[in-house]
């Protein structure tokens, strides 16, 4: 029943957000088909491309047709270039989401084994210069990172070449060393962000009974802390970790701005100037999917580690 009736909110939730979304498009200002032909385009014209394009019908049939053409993986026409979005969108998500799961990848390589550390260094000397540093890296805003990457490993040590993106298809190693700077400036901040919770969640496991009892039969702190207290620590976490996906799919846009990556962020905001409102709806679709997902499986996976969580 817990699994349906998160399945059930699942489907709501999309439903809900994809009407808004769409409704939501039709009362910007601006005309996307004048801004297509034209503004020397005349009536005629007009007319006869809104009727090309289903813009002459009735507001509910024309999100019908486009939610279960969106469903069906027939995303439209952009207006911009002329061609079915899904085609555009073709090679753009794969540059995209190779981009989040890199940086995903390395927002638990680096906040697991350092956010541990950081919980055993209470009381220690270092642990103000670790916290003060911390908070640090969690203040600064990706953008600004990938734009002191750029020069400091672009321009200065030439580490990449800004600008020069490497294609999957001419050669995978070009492409992951390209992706690897932008990953890691969107992976600091939501790193420490991580470290500072799971530190937090482990301490607070620390205090409660059940350690006290095990330390008082003779386990070891460390054993504790892997064996009992980490599987514990993990359920804000892992709540957390959906989260920060989906704001990294999100940070993604401003990121492939500053190092040129031609994915859907990139697209997304070049549509959006173009006025190519099935293009940006599709891309806000998208990623408000991801989104609704990544929370979903939080979800589930929260109810894996700890069954309580559905009477919760």
């Amino acid at each position: 029943m817990y699994i349906l009736r998160k399945t059930v909110s699942l489907f709501l939730t999309l439903f809900l957000f994809s009407f808004a979304a769409f409704m939501a498009f039709q009362i910007i200002p601006g005309d996307s088909v004048v801004a297509m032909l034209g503004t020397e385009a005349t009536p005629e014209q007009i007319a006869q491309m809104r009727s090309e394009l289903g813009y002459d019908r009735p507001l509910l049939t024309r999100y019908w047709n486009w939610v279960t053409g969106f469903v069906k993986g027939d995303l439209g026409t952009s207006l911009g270039y002329r061609l079915p979005v899904a085609d555009i969108l073709r090679d753009k998500i794969p540059v995209t989401a190779a981009l989040s799961v890199f940086a995903f990848l390395l927002v638990i390589i680096i906040s697991f084994p350092l956010g541990i550390l950081y919980s055993k260094l209470l009381g220690s000397p270092l642990n103000s210069l670790v916290v003060g540093a911390n908070q640090v890296v969690m203040s600064i805003p990706p953008f600004f990172i990938g734009i002191i990457f750029t020069f400091i490993f672009g321009i200065g040590l030439r580490f990449f070449t800004p600008g020069n993106f490497v294609s999957y298809g001419q050669n995978p190693a070009g492409f992951w060393t390209y992706l690897f700077f932008p990953a890691l400036a969107i992976a600091l901040p939501r790193s420490a962000q991580t470290i500072k919770l799971l530190r937090s969640s482990i301490l607070t496991e620390m205090t409660k009974d059940y350690v006290r009892s095990g330390t008082s039969r003779g386990n070891t702190q460390n054993r504790l802390l892997y064996v009992h207290v980490l599987r514990n620590a993990l359920i804000p976490v892992i709540t957390f970790l959906a989260m920060t996906f989906s704001n990294i799919v999100a940070g993604s846009i401003i990121i492939e701005q500053i190092f040129v990556i031609p994915g859907i962020g990139r697209l997304l905001l070049i549509s959006i100037s173009n006025r190519d409102y099935p293009m940006v709806l599709t891309i806000v679709m998208i990623i408000a999917l991801v989104v609704i997902l990544m929370n979903y499986l939080a979800d589930l996976l929260c109810q894996i580690v700890d069954p309580r969580t559905r009477m919760r």
